[in-house]
């Protein structure tokens, strides 16, 4: 049988190992985010209608995930030279994660601070209509200015926020998803759902649904559950599924209802995501390409 010579890779010259470290392709990553750390993660309004009445913000000390795109770091795991070489622009890249579109997984609590006023929602709206384009496709007059000066004079972030090492990160990927909302009709976020504070989810959903409809611009917002690996009791995944069916059903009717006798509607839409696997995944991708 003829034997194959492995591939010497550090028989390359460094300038061409260099090049292949800066084209790794980018996984699927977690960008994990305490709510403690950020000013607009902290609950800001009272939960219900009755302004009187106030939540306590149970899970304050709970992560926020956001779902990004970045180089793995498994190649620094190779050699010493390796890890050398490898480490500066790795470590580069992955401070810049790429997103296509904003996913979210969290807890149901934070649907009220997702949707609250100067939340990271507003934020992301805000910032569109601030850099994007004039009627007749022109950059808006404020397009010079960058978004870290933008957060800080519209006082979105404080001064603590933007000393968090993660900050930088986070900037950039609220930057990339301004510029996908301006290159499509409505951009779609995606927020999945994780066994946490679920005792109240009917409660938070209607508020997030109300907060989210009185606000403007064009978003489709597509609310699911996340997978049974992220639940205490992955039996209770199907009751919580068909609850959150029940809730949006029930709250789409309402905001009908509310469309038809004020003669209002809505740039917004919050949509069931429904849970996606194969040729149903396909389909619903197709679709929605074809709708943008």
């Amino acid at each position: 049988m003829q034997s194959i010579d492995a591939f010497r890779f550090l028989d390359l010259p460094k300038e061409l190992r260099l090049m292949v470290y800066d084209r790794i392709p980018c996984v699927n990553d977690h960008l994990t985010l305490s709510r403690r750390d950020w000013s607009f993660f902290a609950k800001k309004q009272p939960l219900h209608r009755d302004q009187t009445a106030v939540h306590g913000d149970a899970d304050s000390d709970k992560p926020v995930i956001l779902v990004v795109q970045m180089p793995p770091s498994s190649i620094l795991a190779t050699c010493r030279t390796i890890y050398d070489e490898a480490l500066p622009i790795i470590s580069k890249r992955r401070k810049k994660p790429q997103v296509k579109s904003l996913k979210v997984m969290c807890g149901a609590d934070f649907l009220d601070v997702f949707s609250q006023q100067d939340g990271l929602l507003d934020i992301i709206l805000n910032w569109t209509r601030a850099s994007g384009r004039t009627e007749d496709g022109r950059r808006g007059l404020e397009s010079d200015e960058n978004i870290h000066d933008w957060l800080l004079d519209a006082s979105l972030v404080t001064f603590e926020d933007a000393k968090h090492p993660q900050y930088p990160a986070l900037i950039h990927i609220i930057d990339q998803v301004q510029q996908n909302l301006c290159s499509r009709h409505a951009l779609p976020i995606e927020i999945s759902l994780i066994d946490r504070n679920l005792h109240m989810f009917e409660q938070f959903m209607e508020i997030f649904y109300w907060r989210t409809m009185e606000k403007e611009g064009k978003v489709t917002i597509k609310v699911g559950m996340a997978g049974p690996q992220y639940y205490v009791n992955p039996n209770s995944l199907k009751r919580w599924e068909e609850t959150l069916s029940y809730v949006s059903r029930d709250l789409d009717d309402a905001m009908d209802m509310r469309s038809l006798v004020y003669g209002t509607s809505s740039g917004m839409k919050v949509l069931r995501a429904p849970r996606l696997i194969g040729s149903a995944k396909d389909r619903w991708d197709n679709e929605w390409g074809r709708q943008q």
